[in-house]
């Protein structure tokens, strides 16, 4: 039916958008150790903020106009013949291009770019704080799998709280109407305070708890995994990808 075949592009989007984010995120934490060599709690802190911020821009700029037609496919309306018009992700992109241009398939990009710094690196920082913290209880350098889902949930409670504000800003923009990230939180301000910005962090934090769960254990899995195969004592560049790739399957099976 075409509610099905609908409701099945958005997942495509949704998978595609998933898997890249994660496989910038696994090599951007790959290189953080052979990028960074400062003091060592200097380190510890760039380590889980250089590499995220620098994987929030990229991937922003790679994903944005994949999301634009994902988002505006979630709410399609009268106003958006653009994208509902086709039954692919490149006619679409084709479409919105040669209407408006490079401008119209970044429309919206400045709430994710805004939040992409913040939202990798808490992520990062995080998820290190939590694994440095279960090192110490454990009194082991190697955490299991099960130490690395909990130290993953973790990573997910304050990404919530930046990633939640910046994706409701981000999806009003989308669908028209706001030209600015500011006019546009300023308006939603207007609406309700605070709680207006804030609204739907809840069921964020829901989604990416979990998400960042199965992603990191996963991830590590997938790792440990490859590297073994490899005969390696870790995994190579290439492995690393497609462990990012294939833990991202994972974070969005389950969130």
């Amino acid at each position: 039916t075409p509610v099905a075949h609908h409701r099945h592009r958005q997942h495509h989007f949704e998978v595609h958008k998933t898997i890249k984010y994660f496989l910038l995120l696994a090599f951007c934490y790959q290189l953080s150790p052979s990028v960074i060599t400062m003091s060592e709690v200097t380190a510890t802190a760039l380590m889980g903020f250089a590499p995220g911020a620098i994987g929030g821009v990229c991937n922003v700029f790679v994903g944005h106009p994949i999301d634009l037609v994902k988002v505006q496919m979630q709410t399609a309306s009268t106003k958006i013949k653009i994208v509902a018009a086709n039954s692919d992700t490149f006619g679409a992109l084709r479409n919105i291009y040669v209407k408006e241009g490079v401008k119209g398939l970044y429309r919206g990009v400045s709430a994710p770019l805004i939040a992409a710094v913040p939202a990798f690196a808490i992520t990062f920082w995080s998820y290190d704080v939590a694994k440095n913290s279960l090192r110490r209880h454990a009194g082991t350098e190697e955490l299991t799998i099960k130490q690395t889902l909990i130290a993953g949930a973790f990573s997910g409670i304050p990404l919530a709280a930046v990633v939640g504000p910046s994706e409701r800003i981000k999806c009003l923009m989308q669908v028209g109407g706001h030209n600015s990230f500011v006019g546009c939180a300023r308006e939603v301000y207007r609406e309700g305070g605070l709680r207006s910005i804030f609204r739907g962090c809840g069921a964020t934090m829901l989604r990416d708890v979990p998400g960042n769960a199965a992603y990191f254990g996963s991830y590590e899995i997938f790792k440990r995994t490859f590297a073994k195969y490899e005969g390696r004592e870790t995994a190579s560049v290439s492995a690393t990808f497609m462990a990012g790739g294939l833990a991202g399957g994972c974070n969005w099976m389950v969130a």
